[in-house]
Formats: C-alpha cells, sequence, structure tokens
C-alpha cells in the first residue's frame, strides 16, 4: 500500500467542499425559516379583534432599527432543503450534536459568534471551532451528494 501526500489540489478541493457545504447548510435553515407553516396557522388564534396598535412612542413615530431583508429560496434552495435536513439530523445524532445544531442555526439567523459564546459561557473562538468543526463533519460524511448539488 502506498501512501501519498496530500497535494495542493487535494487542499483546494477540501476547502471549496467546505465552503459550498457552509452554504448549502446556511441557505437549507434560511430556507426552512422562509417556507410557511400552514398547520400552525389553524392552532394561533389572535388574543383580541381589536386592531393592533403602537406600543412604545418610537415605533408610534417611525423608528425602525434596521433589519435584514427577508430571504427569499429559490427553486434550487427548495429542492436542495430536504436533503440538506437530513445531514442536519444525522448531526443531531453525534456527540455534541444539540450544541452543534443550535450554533448553526444561530449563526445562520444572524447571531455573532460573540452572544453564542456569551450563551454557552464560552470564547467566541471557541464557538467558532465547534462550528467549523461541526461543518466540517457533515463535509466529510456526505462529500459524495454535497459534489452533486448545486448552490
Amino acid at each position: 500500500m502506498k501512501i501519498t501526500a496530500r497535494t495542493k489540489h487535494d487542499d483546494q478541493t477540501l476547502r471549496a467542499r467546505y465552503a459550498k457545504c457552509v452554504r448549502l447548510v446556511e441557505r437549507a435553515i434560511l430556507t426552512g425559516a422562509a417556507l410557511p407553516d400552514r398547520e400552525m396557522g389553524f392552532l394561533k388564534h389572535r388574543k383580541s379583534f381589536w386592531p393592533e396598535f403602537r406600543q412604545l412612542a418610537s415605533d408610534a413615530y417611525g423608528y425602525q432599527s434596521a433589519k435584514r431583508g427577508r430571504f427569499r429560496p429559490t427553486p434550487r434552495d427548495i429542492s436542495n432543503f430536504l436533503p440538506v435536513y437530513d445531514w442536519l439530523c444525522w448531526l443531531r445524532t453525534q456527540g455534541d450534536g444539540e450544541r452543534d445544531l443550535k450554533i448553526i442555526t444561530a449563526y445562520a439567523c444572524g447571531a455573532s459568534f460573540g452572544k453564542l459564546a456569551a450563551r454557552f459561557g464560552r470564547s467566541d473562538e471557541r464557538v467558532r471551532q465547534w462550528h467549523r468543526a461541526a461543518l466540517m463533519a457533515i463535509s466529510a460524511r456526505f462529500w459524495k451528494e454535497i459534489d452533486q448539488m448545486e448552490v
């Protein structure tokens, strides 16, 4: 058995696959959040039939904080949605999968590593390492599917 050293091409391929995995996972999470949940509409009911009114003076007089634009999934995002969610279900079954899934989901939805670090009681570099390791695990496990998908 001949052992060969990794080449620069291999490193570039792995980095490209990791970057593609990150984009696929983040877009799948945002797609899941953007798709309407029709069943929840039947479970929710209004508290009262009075019209909504402004609670704060800053809202009443037009001050609004900057908001992210609404994510609009493309048809490709919707077709990639379920296979990528299968990857996330696999991740959940791994050792620290629950924690990793929370970090990936919160970061995809716009939370900073600093806020996540405060929540988990660790440094932001440690949370960043957990995030990277979880996505690398997905990338290593599902590399064939990642290579076949288009972003």
